[in-house]
């Protein structure tokens, strides 16, 4: 009975602490400081080999917030599960062309399937294009999806960093990211 009370009071301190909702989206908030500071960087280094190493950590950056939507899912991100992968979606699928949170959750949480947004290239691309623009039945998420992404895209456009664009957002996620999910999905097996 002792080591029962002794585990029951360890997973009490496991619990969401105080200031559990202020501070859960400071941790999508340092990932994206540390994106900003890569771009700052990259726009204002002529060395190519730096350049490469920035496009590699930002992609980093973007398996790091993949991890965020991953513990969202699970309800760890956020002491109210819902409003963290609401988080996960604004945050992290939206701007970064992945499908939607809740599809995830359903996916991964439910049906279990180890290598969640792991597919090619082209049907990724196209597969979101169609899915959410074309044949999306939620308009709040469309929306969303299309608010987040237009001011990632307008940022960059009014600052004049068309490279930076290009070579930190669109070929990060066009070619990185899915090689590193795939890595990564078959490190775990």
């Amino acid at each position: 009975m002792l080591e029962l009370n002794t585990e029951n009071q360890f997973l009490r301190k496991l619990r969401y602490q105080k200031f559990a909702n202020f501070l859960a989206p400071f941790s999508f908030l340092w990932i994206y400081l540390c994106i900003i500071a890569a771009i700052v960087f990259f726009h204002e280094m002529g060395n190519i080999f730096v350049k490469f190493l920035l496009i590699l950590f930002v992609t980093d950056r973007y398996r790091r917030l993949e991890e965020l939507s991953h513990m969202a899912i699970h309800g760890s991100l956020y002491p109210n599960k819902k409003m963290g992968l609401w988080l996960a979606n604004l945050l992290f699928q939206f701007p970064l062309f992945e499908p939607s949170i809740f599809m995830r959750d359903q996916r991964h949480v439910i049906e279990q399937h180890s290598n969640i947004n792991s597919i090619g290239i082209k049907s990724r691309i196209f597969g979101v294009i169609y899915n959410f623009y074309c044949n999306n039945k939620n308009y709040d998420e469309f929306l969303l999806r299309t608010m987040s992404v237009m001011v990632i895209v307008s940022i960059f456009i009014s600052l004049k960093l068309y490279f930076e664009f290009i070579f930190l957002y669109l070929f990060p996620i066009i070619a990185f990211f899915p090689q590193t999910q795939a890595l990564e999905v078959n490190s775990d097996n």
